[in-house]
This record gives structure tokens, sequence and C-alpha cells, in this order.
């Protein structure tokens, strides 16, 4: 039988970090990937967005400097209870991880998770975005990666316009 105490230190997960925002259009997190955990999850609840926002996309960061190498990629599986939809992406300078409904109805809910952020090597990363679009309920899933053999200790969200109103939390994930 496993216990309490000891489940705790077997595997699960622990916030590292908590951030609100507020009508933002490029919102950094600093200090959120070390050596302590090897692997990271990131959540972003969005209460709000300005006209015309659509998506975020997300860079990592050494410091404050933003990794723009033109090595991120991904692909984005789209259902909903309208439609179906696949996109994909290659040698961009950011990676795309969140949908809106610039609508203003219902939230948005997405969370990431990172493998390997602060390592010297390439990261990947996994997505899952859910939103209510005002006329469909909608599921977004994907994954991808940063090839760039490099160790990041944060993460930038940038808008594709507009700006956004929410909170970010980082967790560290147990071995």
């Amino acid at each position: 039988m496993t216990k309490a105490r000891d489940i705790a230190t077997q595997g699960g997960s622990t916030l590292v970090l908590k951030q609100d925002f507020t009508a933002a259009s490029q919102i950094d997190i600093l200090n959120c990937f070390s050596s302590t955990y090897t692997n990271y999850e990131m959540t972003v609840n969005l209460t709000a967005a300005s006209s015309g926002v659509n998506y975020s996309l997300f860079q990592f960061l050494s410091g404050t400097t933003p990794s723009t190498s033109s090595y991120y990629f991904g692909y984005n599986g789209y259902t909903s209870s309208a439609s179906n939809f696949n996109a994909a992406g290659s040698n961009a300078a950011s990676a795309y991880f969140m949908e809106y409904n610039s609508g203003g109805i219902g939230q948005t809910f997405s969370k990431v998770t990172f493998q390997q952020p602060n390592k010297s090597t390439s990261t990947s990363f996994s997505t899952d975005i859910g939103w209510d679009s005002g006329t469909a309920i909608v599921s977004r899933r994907g994954g991808g990666g940063h090839l760039v053999n490099a160790s990041y200790t944060g993460i930038r969200i940038i808008t594709n316009a507009g700006t956004i109103t929410g909170t970010v939390r980082i967790y560290g994930i147990r071995d």
C-alpha cells in the first residue's frame, strides 16, 4: 500500500510560479525553468481578450532574451462540434499554442507540457487548448519542438494583435 507521505516523493507536480496579467500583448515569465525539474507544465487561463486577438505564440527565454531562431515546429489538430481542421508549421520564430474567441464569449484554457527546457538540448512540447467559440465548443491538441540546443530559464507569450487578460501558472513535474 502506498501511503500519502510516499506519494509526495513519487511524481506529481509542484507550482513554481503564478503570474496574473492584464491587457497585455506580451507576457514574460522569467526564472520559471531550472535544473530543479526536468519537465514543466504551463497552464494559461484567459478571462478577456481585446477585439482582433485570435491566437498566441510562445518563445523560450534565456534571461530576458527570446530565442527567435527559425527552428520552432509544430502540428495542431482541431476539432469542434462544428468542424475538423489540421495545421502544421515549421521553421518559425515562435510556436503557436493558444487560440481565442475574439468575440468575448466564454473563456480559453491552454495547457503546454515542456520536455527539458532547462537542458542544453532541443525541447519538445505538447499542447491542449479548449474554448467556447460562441457557436461551438472547440478542442485543439498538438505538439512540436524547438530544435536549438540551448538551456532556457523562461518563456514569452505574444498575441497576434491586441491584448489578453488572465493567469499563467508554471508547474515543475517530478520524475
